[in-house]
């Protein structure tokens, strides 16, 4: 399975790239994300998805939200999107998510552009600028 950040936020199952309609959802996937393979605990997602005031059943409600979550990227058994105490962990590596390969993309193209190799650093900087579709998060 494979992240979109760099634009709308989108998982892609599959062969296909859906989006998450719902803004709870989507919250929670993005700081999930944003933070894979590093345990963000329940009390931060709350604080992400409610800023402002947070419901009676917010813990209950986050833990919906990630059940739903699995199913929506394939991982019913929570093995990728894992439950650790305080809260839950994305387990996915840096290729996994648009936004880290546009990151090892850039840097090997300055890297190759430092080394004189100009055609291989302007291939490498235009697949990581190819990587973005839009504003990040949109949506």
């Amino acid at each position: 399975m494979r992240f979109r950040i760099l634009g709308p936020l989108e998982v892609q199952v599959d062969e296909s790239w859906n989006g998450i309609n719902a803004p709870k959802w989507r919250t929670v996937l993005a700081v999930l994300l944003l933070e894979a393979g590093q345990v963000v605990s329940t009390d931060r997602l709350i604080s992400e998805v409610w800023p402002e005031e947070r419901p009676a059943r917010a813990s209950n409600s986050i833990s919906i939200y990630v059940l739903r979550l699995r199913r929506l990227i394939g991982d019913p058994e929570g093995t990728v999107l894992v439950t650790r105490y305080p809260g839950y962990r994305l387990l996915v590596t840096a290729d996994d998510i648009d936004a880290g390969r546009f990151a090892r993309l850039a840097s090997e193209g300055r890297k190759a552009l430092s080394a004189g190799e100009s055609q291989r650093a302007a291939d490498l900087l235009d697949q990581a600028l190819g990587l973005w579709q839009g504003k990040p998060g949109a949506g």
